[in-house]
């Protein structure tokens, strides 16, 4: 049973004084109860009885009047009764109930309900004929047992006197309750005093011990049961004195000891320290030897390699190009191996930092497999990418880190594989603003037991000995690939069988970058595709779906050539997708002369081999031929439906010329760039217009007659913002010119300040040439060549005639100016390097070497020479591994 808050709250004091208070209170409380109500209820009594004596004395008197009918004698009667001060009328009615004397105080019918009211105030007695005995006459019948009423006599009480009496019964009453309550209060508190006294004097001496005055006893004055607790408490007082006494002795021996084991651990301490400095500098003076010694060696093996491919080229006899052959392959060898023990001298110091950029997930794929396509040709390996439509188009992340994880795995699957296919398949799964990926590389390799994957993720390891043997390697690249992908967020799984294959699978999440949907390049385009091979099957349905395509699928020649015979003039395309067994294997009587006899319209090949590659029956049975090698891109896939034509190789300027007499306006500050932009547009027969700064724009604006603007964002003395923020200002027409922008950022700030300056369009870096030129029709109301638009690719330098070596060198200068900046403290000559680098990377594609400029840029501004000279070291290895590409 819980207790009421209060009573909880409670000390003892008053608690003592509750236990005695109610149940006096109680007690003196029903006994004024019940002593008033005893004397109210005899008050009462009292009066009635009075009331009645007198009434019947009354009565015995009145007879002879009523017999009589005397009402003086009546009235002297009631007189008398008058004078009491407890009567107020006195009246006398006969037994019809008509008043003789007084007023008519009850009607009759009212006199038998007064009588039976014990309560009532009126008293009605009756007025009986007395009974006389006459013996002389015998005659009479006279009935005593019923006495004849002559009459009544009516008093009416006042009851005044008897209401001071009750009041003063209420006051007698409550003078004595008031009395014995103050009574059991100073009862209550005497003995809660005896009670309290001890207790606080024992609470105080707990609250002394607890503050630590173990020297702190209670006054031991009572022998009950608040004695014996007095004298326990003592005790325990005493007794904890005795182990503080005890402790402190212990302690202060414990902590002599102590100060002697801190004063060792701190000599300890300092020597470990010293020991971590020299270990934290021999660490980095090792990262920075591996990094000196990478450097110092890729620029040698770098020459060597291009003097092998050059030497290869030349009238070698048989044994010669078996040597060069070798020092080829050891030579790429040894640049895999020291690129492995960089990257991993990076991750083991935690020194690779990742880079947060938007890129085409697909395209960065189709690039490591376009990489690896000579060594899967050269195995005669099938080299399969299986996209997903559900991919966005574009995601942010380090596209730089994903390729050289994908590069090792692919690598690694090719080299293991001696025969079938290696499939890349990438599954995507988006919800909200993010994208979850599977990037899966199976092969049909030698595969791995279970025993060999428990020493894969090692460093310096492989399955066995004889691997390394039989195929090279560090024993790094799974490594370096998991930590990788650990870095990124991600995480790496191996599955493997022993002689049927390994299947290594990447889950990673993006960003995605928010774009509208894109539309289908060829709605309901008819397609006929031919492919046995399930994989691949798929890798090419996806694409065609993707693109809009109405695919049917042929699994056999037979089903191909009835398909042909019945609904050939019904498809605009046919793709036929052969191995290369297949290739070996094809007879024109067979199944080339039935297919062109069937088909009259120009054949997709789909096949892992060069056009060079082609046999000459092959060539001569399908002609006309489109050849599509694998792997492929979207944008190559895209490319060969776009037309009836087949493909030629060629490095030819396009035959369309569909900006013939449009002058453009280049505001661009780099020389290449400028070189590569003007090309681009010469090919298309715009005629180009060189101006280097913003400032310098608006002059040749003002001085010659321009039908379009092209302006680069980020140019020295004035930008491409404030330029056409000058140009939207000038009072003439040539307010009006459209303008596109270029830049190689995504910058937010870019953006809300182009907006309000009637920009035609904004286009980004890479430039995409067919994009680019459709902007420029649009922006000069022009016929667009709407098929060349979806395809995208980087810009090729042999397509413009601009040779490699201009790249080359216009790299090395950009790179040499900043080191000479560098060197002379140069801030501002820094920056406007760097700009033009970026750019410069920027319209090429080299994402990397951009993200190395705008790391090197803001370290300039911020000053941060450390870290400027970090970058540009990165940057010279970029360009000289660019270069050696």
């Amino acid at each position: 049973m819980k207790l009421p808050g209060f009573l909880r709250r409670a000390g003892i004091n008053q608690r003592v004084l509750l236990l005695a208070l109610i149940p006096t209170l109680l007690a003196t409380l029903l006994m004024f109860a019940f002593y008033t109500q005893e004397r109210l209820i005899d008050a009462r009594e009292d009066l009635r009885h009075d009331g009645e004596l007198l009434a019947s004395y009354l009565a015995a008197s009145a007879e002879y009047g009523l017999l009589s009918g005397n009402r003086d004698a009546l009235r002297q009667l009631a007189q008398p009764a008058l004078t009491n001060p407890w009567i107020d009328r006195v009246a006398f009615v006969d037994a019809e109930g008509q008043p003789l004397v007084g007023e008519q105080l009850l009607a009759a019918e009212q006199i038998d309900a007064a009588r039976a009211d014990p309560r009532s105030l009126m008293l009605a007695t009756p007025i009986h004929l007395t009974a006389v005995t006459v013996e002389d006459f015998s005659t009479a019948n006279a009935d005593t047992n019923q006495p004849v009423i002559l009459g009544w006599v009516l008093l009416q009480l006042d009851d005044t006197e008897l209401q001071q009496r009750e009041r003063t019964i209420w006051m007698v009453g409550l003078l004595i309750a008031c009395g014995g309550a103050l009574i059991a209060i100073l009862l209550a508190l005497a003995i809660g005093r005896t009670i309290t006294l001890p207790i606080r004097r024992i609470s105080a001496t707990v609250d002394q011990l607890h503050q630590g005055q173990l020297g702190a006893r209670t006054e031991v004055s009572d022998s009950g049961e608040l004695g014996e607790l007095a004298r326990g408490i003592n005790n325990l007082a005493f007794q904890v004195q005795q182990t503080q006494d005890h402790l402190e002795a212990e302690v202060n021996k414990a902590t002599r000891d102590l100060q002697i084991t801190l004063d060792a651990l701190e000599a300890q301490n300092n020597q470990l320290e010293l020991a971590r400095n020299k270990a934290e500098q021999a660490n980095r003076t090792k990262d920075e030897f591996l990094a000196r010694m990478s450097h110092e060696l890729r620029t040698p093996l770098t020459s060597v390699l291009g003097f092998v491919d050059l030497l290869r080229k030349t009238m070698l006899d048989n044994t010669q190009q078996e040597y060069t052959k070798v020092i080829g392959r050891t030579s790429k060898l040894l640049l895999s191996l020291i690129d492995d023990l960089l990257d991993f001298s990076k991750l083991s110091s935690n020194a690779i930092r990742l880079e947060q950029l938007p890129f085409n997930l697909d395209a960065c794929i189709e690039e490591i497999l376009e990489l690896h396509l000579p060594s899967a040709r050269q195995k005669g390996i099938d080299l399969v990418f299986v996209p997903d439509p559900a991919l966005p188009e574009r995601v942010i992340g380090d596209p730089t880190r994903l390729s050289q994880v994908l590069s090792n795995l692919v690598g690694n699957a090719i080299k293991f594989t001696q025969q079938g296919e290696v499939a890349v398949t990438l599954s995507a799964r988006c919800a909200q603003s993010r994208v979850d990926i599977q990037l899966e590389v199976r092969d049909t390799g030698i595969g791995i037991s279970e025993q060999q994957q428990q020493h894969l993720f090692q460093p310096f390891s492989q399955a066995d000995s004889s691997i390394t043997r039989r195929f090279g390697g560090t024993g790094l690249g799974l490594v370096i690939s998991r930590r990788l992908t650990e870095l990124m967020g991600g995480q790496l799984r191996l599955e493997s069988t022993a002689g049927v294959g390994t299947s290594v699978c990447l889950e990673l999440s993006f960003e995605a970058v928010a774009a509208p949907p894109a539309a289908r390049l060829y709605p309901q385009l008819p397609v006929l595709l031919y492919d046995r091979r399930p994989l691949s099957r798929r890798a090419l349905m996806r694409r065609l779906e993707y693109l809009g395509c109405e695919v049917t699928l042929m699994r056999n020649r037979r089903q191909l050539l009835s398909e042909l015979a019945e609904r050939g003039d019904h498809y605009q395309r046919l793709l036929l997708s052969l191995s290369r067994r297949e290739l070996k294997a094809l007879k024109g009587a067979e199944f080339l002369q039935p297919i062109r006899a069937r088909y009259p319209h120009p054949v997709v090949l789909i096949a892992n081999l060069n056009r060079d590659d082609l046999a000459e029956e092959l060539k001569r049975e399908l002609a006309p031929l489109r050849l599509l090698s694998k792997p492929f891109t979207g944008a190559a896939l895209a490319q060969s439906l776009a037309s009836a034509q087949p493909i030629t190789v060629s490095t030819t300027a396009p035959t369309s010329r569909d900006l013939e007499g449009i002058t453009v306006l280049v505001a661009e500050d780099n020389h290449f760039n400028q070189l590569l932009i003007s090309r681009m547009l010469e090919l298309h027969g715009a005629h180009p217009l060189i101006a280097a700064t913003g400032r310098e724009a608006l002059q040749r604006l003002q001085d010659e007659a321009v039908d379009l603007i092209l302006m680069d964002i980020h140019m020295p003395e004035m930008d491409g913002i404030e330029a056409t923020r000058a140009i939207r200002a000038l009072p003439g027409p040539e307010s009006g010119i459209p303008i596109i922008t270029l830049t190689a950022g995504q910058a937010e700030q870019e953006a809300r300040a182009l907006r309000g300056l009637n920009i035609a369009a904004a286009l980004g870096k890479p430039i995409n040439e067919p994009q680019l030129i459709n902007a420029i029709n649009s922006a000069c109301h022009l016929p667009s060549d709407s098929a060349a638009e979806p395809v995208l690719q980087r810009p090729r330098l042999s397509r413009y005639g601009i040779a490699a070596g201009e790249l080359g060198h216009e790299l090395k200068h950009q790179l040499a100016a900043m080191q000479a900046a560098y060197d002379n403290h140069d801030s501002t000559t820094m920056r406007d390097h760097s700009h033009q680098l970026m750019g410069l990377a920027g319209l090429l594609g080299m994402s990397e070497l951009d993200a190395a400029a705008e790391r090197f840029n803001r370290a300039v501004k911020a000053e941060q020479r450390q870290q400027m000279a970090t970058e540009l070291q990165q940057m010279a290895e970029l360009i000289k591994q660019a270069l050696a590409g």
